[in-house]
């Protein structure tokens, strides 16, 4: 295995691929601040040193990147290769997805994965961002919840949900009371509650948790508002404009598999200027169809395209 000739970049980006489950394409560019063209390059050389592969896990989907053994060892990550469930591809995304706009606010040095902290807690045997929401009995070990992500912040950890379909009303209380409880016990700051979606409840996506209910109402009312999370409208608002973002691509509207029309419309997708386009559909060496005399090509055909290594010169 030998490091690509920007070395630093390539283990920047195994690095942020090991340490959540799965990642795309689109979110390696929102953290590197790449093109479109760059990154795939880029994911395209470590794929082919070993250090990421790609998964094809959802009919219909792009293909996910997850770091390899390999990629781990070589990023510098104590971690071991994700486990990857189809069913929970959608919720690691929105995961990361949250993880950066935190990383955006709060500094991305700040951030633990759940991948992360469930490692620390299971080798340093110290819990960091679980709670126990059902205690042991009959001989069975207590029955545990860790969150999604967690923010070190200047007054304590921030505890992250993100939930992409409403909970029970006495799910949800479970897990207030959970928290309130960690609060009180461990002096830990949180939760904020980070909705990709809707809740009936609630209102409306990027809303925090209210107080908890049952027969310890004054406790749970005076826990929660002395951990209430002080993070900044602006934040708030961006993690409620991507959810609008998610919840549009999930009722069909997919920007990604819509069409391009026009070299000029193809040239700026893949970061290259028109006369590369029409080199490219001279050669045969880019995917690209015919409407008549105007050029039109697949978003998700040029991604793969991209992923194969296309957008290199010979």
């Amino acid at each position: 295995m030998r490091a690509g000739r920007n070395g630093s970049r390539d283990r920047e980006l195994v690095r942020f691929v090991g340490r959540h489950a799965v990642v795309t394409v689109e979110q390696v560019m929102a953290m590197m601040g790449a093109g479109r063209t760059a990154s795939y390059r880029r994911v395209a050389a470590c794929i082919e040193m070993g250090l990421l592969e790609r998964l094809a896990l959802l009919r219909d989907e792009p293909p996910v990147l997850r770091a390899t053994r390999d990629g781990l060892n070589y990023a510098g990550l104590g971690l071991p290769v994700a486990s990857v469930t189809p069913g929970l591809v959608r919720h690691d995304l929105r995961c990361v997805d949250v993880a950066i706009l935190a990383g955006n606010h709060y500094g991305h040095g700040r951030v633990l994965t759940e991948r992360e902290f469930t490692w620390r807690e299971q080798t340093e045997g110290e819990r960091i961002a679980s709670v126990e929401v059902a205690p042991a009995y009959n001989g069975r070990l207590p029955k545990t919840h860790r969150a999604d992500l967690a923010i070190q912040g200047d007054g304590g950890l921030i505890a992250v949900e993100v939930e992409l379909t409403p909970k029970a009303p006495s799910r949800l209380e479970g897990l207030v009371r959970a928290w309130c409880r960690a609060r009180l016990q461990g002096g830990r700051r949180g939760p904020l509650s980070l909705r990709a979606g809707k809740h009936p409840a609630s209102g409306g996506a990027g809303s925090r948790e209210g107080e908890g209910r049952g027969e310890h109402r004054d406790q749970g009312r005076a826990a929660m508002s002395a951990f209430s999370v002080n993070i900044a409208d602006e934040l708030v608002e961006r993690i409620a404009q991507r959810a609008d973002e998610l919840l549009a691509q999930q009722s069909g509207e997919r920007v990604e598999d819509g069409w391009l029309r026009g070299a000029e419309k193809i040239a700026a997708y893949i970061d290259s200027p028109r006369s590369r386009v029409y080199a490219l559909v001279s050669a045969r060496r880019i995917p690209v169809h015919r409407d008549g005399s105007a050029l039109i090509a697949r978003r998700s055909e040029l991604d793969q395209w991209l992923l194969r290594g296309g957008g290199l010169r010979p």
